[in-house]
């Protein structure tokens, strides 16, 4: 009865060990399985990370003008200030010019007063036509500004992309490598 029981100890105990042995085989290779797949995520990753940082070069080239065009903006908008002033001062002249006919300091009358209407109308005029194109050349500039800053924006969120996918990527190749880890372990164990 003892040996009847000892052999079918013996049996169930190689079993048993069949069964891990299996079941080894089995864990081992769904590990190497996930590792096949991490592996494939991490290219599909660094394939991602290449194409945004291409995309960032390619827009940072698109925006290498911003510094130059700020500082234009600026110019533009002190100029424009200036030649408003000068129309400013020569609509008043026009005015004054308009509705008196004596100097109001020295009481002379104003000799030449239509012609000076005429003159100084003249610069308003042209200050005013200046006004006009310098309008549209700050509009053309801030219009292009705003893109700048679009792509400047686009860019930011591609950084913001290739952060997340360096990051993922790390977190798959530790994962990969805790499950080599395991298999070297399971393997070992004979």
């Amino acid at each position: 009865y003892k040996y009847d029981l000892n052999l079918e100890q013996i049996s169930m105990q190689e079993k048993y060990i069949a069964e891990m042995k299996s079941n080894k085989k089995t864990v081992i290779a769904e590990k190497a399985n996930l590792i096949a797949n991490n592996e494939e995520e991490v290219h599909k990753k660094l394939a991602k990370i290449t194409m945004l940082k291409d995309s960032n070069e390619e827009l940072l080239k698109e925006i290498g003008d911003k510094t130059k065009q700020e500082l234009g903006l600026k110019k533009l908008l002190r100029l424009q200030s200036t030649i408003e002033e000068k129309r400013n001062s020569n609509a008043k002249m026009v005015e004054f010019f308009k509705n008196n006919d004596d100097c109001p300091t020295c009481e002379q009358p104003l000799a030449n007063s239509d012609e000076m209407v005429t003159v100084k109308q003249q610069e308003v005029d042209k200050f005013t036509d200046a006004l006009k194109e310098m309008e549209t050349a700050v509009n053309k500039t801030q219009n292009r500004l705003s893109d700048i800053n679009a792509t400047a924006n686009k860019i930011h969120e591609n950084e913001v992309s290739l952060a997340k996918e360096n990051s993922s990527m790390l977190q798959l190749e530790k994962f990969s490598a805790t499950l080599q880890g395991e298999i070297n372990t399971l393997e070992e164990q004979g």
